[in-house]
């Protein structure tokens, strides 16, 4: 399957190899600087933000984020020749985003596997959407669904900082897409209300703010999280359909890219050869409903060109292998 995708794309194996052991160096390397800066003079021990949590330092935040963003990048070469690699990789992606409160971050450990039901993870996840969910239907002076914050193992209330992050549209999309793939895995009926109160009242519903490299909207990651709480018969059709028009987002983003054949082939074109959306996306909708995701999709891929098509059948080549 890799290789007729390689021939698809008109890339070869080696250079894609090549690009993927490149970035987890570098991810590593940023890693190690991060811990260098961390433990001499990068993190202000004496100094706490407005919520009690200590300042960490410029070069701290910038090495972690770049580690993660390399890593992300290696898993999205990866995904072109080697799934169980690409996964593995955004797993550790996912715990380095989650360290600096991005949601991204937990979209990426859920449909990895890498939350389990009991993890200070979960309680993180299901705390953070509950004061999301309540913020959202606050602006419309509306009710929250739900009065309470999900509490640790001795019953104790968990209330997690409102921090910027946690502000930006697009990181509460994601926070939204891993609620409920997340319930949706481990029947955590306690995060629907608060995942309702975010579909229904945030106002990034309607947002157009870009998302990721296509610069989908960000009303599309409302979308997809409403399809995954519907019926299958309901939620299957409208998932699949969106799928299709990202992969026709995605050949339209990199044909100008594939004609510069020196740049391309040397894998430096400056476009995301494998998407990362696209495949959480994908991931999500078969985490949630499974083979009959997959069969609607496989019917959409019929629909596409073979550049469209091949990126939703290498997304569903991680679904397979993650399972």
């Amino acid at each position: 399957m890799a290789e007729r995708h390689l021939e698809t794309l008109r890339l070869s194996r080696d250079r894609v190899e090549s690009r993927v052991e490149f970035l987890v160096s570098y991810a590593t390397t940023c890693e190690r600087e991060r811990d260098v800066g961390h433990a001499f003079s990068d993190v202000e021990a004496s100094a706490d933000d407005a919520n009690g949590h200590p300042l960490i330092g410029d070069r701290w935040w910038n090495r972690q984020l770049e580690a993660a963003s390399s890593l992300c990048e290696g898993g999205q070469w990866a995904m072109l020749i080697d799934p169980s690699r690409a996964l593995g990789l955004w797993r550790r992606a996912g715990q380095l985003y989650r360290e600096v409160g991005f949601g991204f971050g937990y979209c990426l450990s859920v449909m990895t596997s890498d939350v389990e039901p009991s993890s200070d993870e979960a309680r993180t996840l299901t705390g953070t959407v509950a004061v999301l969910g309540s913020q959202a239907a606050r602006l419309l002076d509306r009710r929250p669904r739900t009065g309470f914050i999900y509490g640790d193992e001795q019953g104790r209330p968990f209330v997690p900082p409102v921090t910027e992050e946690m502000q930006y549209p697009q990181q509460q999309g994601y926070w939204l897409l891993a609620a409920v793939a997340f319930a949706a895995r481990y029947g955590v009926e306690v995060l629907m209300p608060s995942v309702a109160d975010l579909l229904e009242h945030s106002p990034n519903r309607f947002g157009a703010d870009p998302v990721g490299a296509l610069g989908i909207p960000v009303r599309t990651l409302w979308r997809v999280s409403n399809a995954l709480t519907q019926p299958p018969e309901s939620g299957v059709p409208m998932l699949a359909a969106t799928l299709g028009d990202l992969a026709r987002r995605y050949e339209e983003s990199i044909g100008p890219a594939m004609e510069n054949s020196y740049l391309w082939q040397n894998c430096a074109a400056p476009v995301d050869v494998g998407n990362i959306d696209v495949a959480v996306l994908t991931l999500s909708g078969h985490l949630v409903f499974g083979d009959v995701f997959r069969n609607a999709l496989l019917a959409e891929m019929e629909r596409l060109s073979d550049v469209a098509g091949a990126q939703l059948d290498i997304a569903l080549d991680l679904a397979t292998e993650k399972n």
